[in-house]
């Protein structure tokens, strides 16, 4: 449920938010299919949920359709190392 993201990879990032919260969101995201998990945020206190990585634009395009479908409200980031 906690990892790092990989360097290169595009990702949906659903927000920053207490470690308990993140578990959470990623956890229901899993059981809808998405390939979710929670890494460290801008702060000690935040932790990021990120959907990901995401390859090419295809996979990208159909899953941030796919939450805004469902109301998740997304933005996308590619991590560097």
């Amino acid at each position: 449920m906690f990892a790092e993201p990989v360097a290169g990879g595009m990702y949906l990032q659903m927000g920053a938010v207490g470690k308990g919260a993140a578990a959470i969101f990623a956890g229901g995201l899993r059981k809808q299919g998405f390939p979710s998990f929670v890494a460290a945020g801008p702060s000690e206190s935040q932790y990021r949920v990120l959907i990901g990585p995401l390859w090419d634009t295809v996979t990208y395009n159909r899953t941030k359709d796919a939450l805004d479908r469902m109301g998740v409200n997304t933005f996308g980031r590619t991590y560097e190392k």
